[in-house]
């Protein structure tokens, strides 16, 4: 095998672009038929690595400022018009059919300027979760990994003087590249048991994959390891391996990414014009194929986004689906791709920076408006722009006033948190709410505990103290409570829920009632599941990701808590888990949805939530101090689907509907 690293073009490097967006192309339409095809992802990273430190040995640069202005001009032109040509229309189409956009509104705008990855994190998003599926531009993370990558490498490779062409520039580049790639390829393995977002949305975490890349080529290029007899077997069995990796099960997608990438650095290395991968690799579909695979991984998530919210994805859509991909990326490469990354935008470099720039302001005004003309969505509403049914029926505030007036005979404040706060202001907000007893100590307290989905109870508040009541709060996002013995691995919910919990115990009377409520679903789940958290210590301080574990952990330390709740008398009330609207929503019917594909969903979602519930029941029946609530038994208000919407303000946080239903269902057991 011989390759010509001098040369511009390696056709094979595009037949295996178009290989690996194929696979991510079918994951994502039904991740049954091929479980690991989002591995694609992995595979364009690398390329991506080699690719750019290809590019760059080609170029001889003046000086650093010609060099890094030469670069971002390259990677705008490369990368942004296609973007901007997918991000604007899919905006507007997603705010007819979405109830509430914004959450795909805003990831448009995030990824125009590179870190759609971050705010997917931030929004606790699950890597492979269902609701993930429904943002129609969750797909960008990977070029906010990218783009962030580019912030970084260009300055690597100018300080180690591989772009400038210095003496043993290669090599040091080379040198630096390994360190990072081993740190961040530790910091992955670490982060994957630990919290398995942040090791797939972070640049740090993903930045081994496009540095291999980039090690491979000067690997190569310099004979630093890589010899053509240092690999004995054959690449056609390399690209068989390959794609036997797309069907290996999503949970050795930890296994998976390793392997998949170490498979694609010897490919590129060892294949040459005598292998039969080589021949299939370069054939004129998939070269062609190849060329369009960037904008056909844009386009392809988002109409595949959008099918799921409106004509649902069929065996007799899909051929159409398919099309209507195809026909976008292909006048997305021809108009926009290919003609504007050859054309001269101005005749110097840092113009047209300053030109995409404007651009990416432009468009990011453009979807802020269109994300603004949604209106003030109050709880559980649909955006003006939405052209389906209205299902809210609108809360109930004309009692606002009344509960304002009764704020000076609260027992305590409202206190909730959430993850932007540090541990000063944590310890500010529990300072500031301490318990304080009003003058009618006959009243009994009710305390609600739990993450940010025993927030909305506070609503309910009308029918507390109507009931005469006291009650009081406490509540931090993405936190479950109570907090089991070995910790949870963000220190901050430990020390919320320890100081609120010591509170509590502390200062309520006999015959109070502590209420807690979390999102159980995703804290308890595995991967048999959609968007899961892991978050809980095992003896062992590791992270487990079986849902059965997380099960006998978390109700092991609410056993513990009630026990010492009973020492006090003081009662236990615990909310079971609830169903999520945004799944209810795909599963109804619409005018644009009028043979939904995804009523199995449902289905799904209220068997798993009646199965957690009633492991909860056989779990607590010898545990005299606590009272099971099932708060599906108490919505069994709705004979459809469209009436159960009133019970959620978004995906699975209730209304204040939902919440006066559970709090209707609380109130006789605190009374008997």
């Amino acid at each position: 095998m011989k390759i010509d690293l001098k040369n511009d073009y390696r056709p094979e490097l595009d037949g295996l672009r178009a290989i690996a967006v194929i696979a991510v192309i079918i994951n994502h339409i039904n991740d049954n038929w091929l479980p690991s095809g989002y591995l694609g992802v992995d595979i364009f990273f690398v390329i991506s690595g080699y690719v750019i430190c290809s590019s760059i040995e080609r170029r001889n640069s003046k000086n650093f400022w010609n060099f890094i202005l030469g670069f971002y001009e390259r990677r705008i032109k490369r990368l942004i018009p296609a973007l901007i040509f997918l991000v604007i229309p899919i905006s507007l189409l997603i705010s007819f059919f979405a109830p509430d956009p914004r959450l795909s509104l805003r990831t448009g705008i995030t990824s125009l300027f590179g870190f759609s990855n971050l705010y997917l994190l931030k929004q606790s998003t699950d890597y492979f979760g269902l609701v993930t599926e429904l943002n129609v531009f969750a797909h960008t993370w990977s070029l906010g990994v990218e783009e962030q990558f580019y912030l970084v490498f260009p300055l690597l490779s100018w300080f180690s003087g591989f772009s400038s062409k210095k003496q043993n520039g290669s090599k040091y580049l080379f040198l630096v590249l390994s360190f990072l790639s081993i740190f961040s390829l530790f910091l992955f393995v670490g982060l994957y048991k630990t919290n398995e977002s942040l090791a797939y949305f972070l640049m740090p975490t993903r930045f081994w994959e496009i540095a291999a890349g980039c090690i491979l080529f000067l690997s190569l290029n310099k004979k630093i390891l890589f010899k053509n007899h240092f690999f004995k077997i054959s690449p056609d069995f390399i690209l068989f391996l390959i794609l036997l990796t797309f069907f290996l099960p999503i949970n050795l997608s930890y296994f998976s990414n390793l392997v998949v990438v170490f498979l694609t650095l010897i490919l590129i290395a060892k294949i040459g014009e005598k292998d039969l991968g080589y021949r299939l690799l370069t054939s004129g579909t998939l070269v062609s194929i190849g060329l369009i695979s960037y904008s056909l991984y844009l386009w392809h998530w988002s109409i595949l986004s959008i099918s799921r919210w409106t004509i649902g994805i069929h065996w007799f859509t899909l051929p159409f689906q398919l099309i209507l991909i195809y026909a976008l990326a292909k006048i997305s490469y021809e108009l926009i791709e290919k003609p504007l990354r050859h054309k001269s935008w101005s005749l110097k470099n840092w113009e047209t920076i300053l030109k995409g720039l404007f651009g990416l302001i432009f468009s990011g005004l453009s979807i802020f408006f269109v994300d603004y003309k949604q209106g003030n969505l109050p709880a559980g509403s649909e955006g003006k722009l939405y052209l389906g049914k209205n299902t809210y029926l609108g809360d109930d505030v004309s009692w606002r006033n009344e509960i304002e007036s009764a704020n000076s005979e609260m027992n305590g404040k409202k206190c909730h948190g959430d993850a932007s706060y540090g541990s000063k202001q944590i310890n500010n907000l529990l300072n500031n709410c301490k318990i304080i007893f009003p003058n009618n100590k006959k009243n009994k307290t009710i305390a609600f505990l739990g993450d940010s989905h025993v927030l909305p109870m506070m609503n309910a508040q009308k029918l507390i103290y109507k009931n005469g009541f006291n009650v009081i709060h406490y509540s931090f996002s993405g936190c479950p409570f109570p907090y089991p013995r070995y910790g949870l691995k963000i220190k901050k919910c430990d020390q919320f829920n320890s100081k609120a919990s010591q509170t509590l115990l502390n200062n309520l009377r006999e015959n109070d009632y502590i209420v807690i409520y979390n999102y159980h679903l995703s804290h308890l789940g595995d991967k048999s599941l959609r968007d899961v958290r892991h978050n809980f210590y095992d003896e062992n301080r590791n992270i487990p990701t079986s849902g059965e574990d997380k099960f006998k952990i978390y109700t092991e330390a609410l056993i513990d808590f009630a026990n010492q709740a009973k020492s006090k008398n003081i009662k236990i009330i615990f909310i079971g888990a609830t169903m999520r609207n945004n799944l209810i929503r795909i599963s109804s019917k619409e005018w644009f949805r009028p043979f939904p594909s995804n009523q199995w969903v449902y289905d799904e979602e209220k068997i798993n939530a009646n199965n957690l519930n009633n492991k909860f029941k056989e779990r607590f029946q010898k545990t005299d101090n606590i009272v099971f609530v099932d708060p599906l038994k108490e919505m069994t208000c709705c004979t459809n689907n469209e009436e159960f919407f009133r019970n959620f303000r978004d995906t699975d946080h209730l209304s204040d509907y939902g919440s006066d239903t559970l709090i209707k269902s609380i109130i006789p057991i605190i009374r008997d």
